[in-house]
This record gives C-alpha cells, sequence and structure tokens, in this order.
C-alpha cells in the first residue's frame, strides 16, 4: 500500500508540472501563416525577435534582401541560424517545401543535444526513488 501511494504520488508531480521551452525558431512573415507551429513563433518584423541565435526563417524574397549583406536568390541561407524562402504568392512550390525542411532542421538541430535517460522505476528502491524525486524537484 505504501509503495503504491508513493508511486502514485511521483506521477502526479510530473503531471501537475508544466514545461514551457518557448520558442526553438522563428519565421518572420509579413502575411499570416495558416499553418500551426508549437515550437517555432511566426513574427511579422524581424526586429521583434526574441533571441537571435535561434534558427530564423525569412519569408518573402524583397524581406530577405534587406537583411543580407550579400544575397544570392539560389542560396537559402543568409548567415548563421539565417535563412529565406519565397512568399506563398510568389513561388508556392518553394515556400512550402522551405518550410517543411526548417521545422525539420528546427527540430534535428534541438534534439541532437537533448539527452535522454532510461529510469524504471519499478526496479529502483524506495531510497533511490526519493532521491530521484529530490533531484526533479531542484531542476
Amino acid at each position: 500500500m505504501h509503495k503504491k501511494l508513493f508511486y502514485l504520488s511521483f506521477f502526479y508531480i510530473f503531471e501537475k508540472k508544466e514545461v514551457n521551452m518557448g520558442a526553438l525558431g522563428y519565421i518572420v512573415s509579413k502575411n499570416k501563416i495558416k499553418e500551426k507551429f508549437s515550437f517555432i513563433e511566426v513574427v511579422s518584423e524581424y526586429e521583434m525577435i526574441k533571441d537571435k541565435d535561434k534558427p530564423i526563417l525569412i519569408v518573402g524574397l524583397e524581406e530577405a534582401r534587406k537583411h543580407a549583406s550579400s544575397f544570392s536568390i539560389i542560396e537559402k541561407k543568409l548567415g548563421d541560424n539565417l535563412y529565406w524562402t519565397f512568399g506563398k504568392r510568389e513561388k508556392k512550390i518553394d515556400y512550402d517545401k522551405d518550410i517543411e525542411k526548417f521545422q525539420e532542421f528546427v527540430i534535428n538541430k534541438y534534439i541532437n543535444s537533448i539527452e535522454y535517460h532510461y529510469i524504471n522505476l519499478l526496479k529502483l528502491s524506495l531510497k533511490s526513488i526519493k532521491r530521484l524525486i529530490k533531484i526533479i524537484k531542484n531542476n
């Protein structure tokens, strides 16, 4: 009975804790984007970006030219973590393909930096579980 209550309270801790990672990347677009991104923030102006170290995709040829010192229509990378694509009305095929590639790029960039640990709670001793809960609460 005691172990059951302990396990239930342990899972309750994880259920109640909210994790807010913020944006993992940004898309700059003057036009509204219908696609919903849970991990990519869409902004209308480049200056609205909070963290310019994260990956940024600029939508629109003219907007991209404003933010590149040496612009090439062939090269989609403007600088470190700065990319561009045509607008939906300029070249829809490239727009759709580049939005999808940017999503994958952002996901892969952060998945590679995540460290996973498998912990089997059923095989841990009560003392180890208590120690694990203290570690989790402190982080």
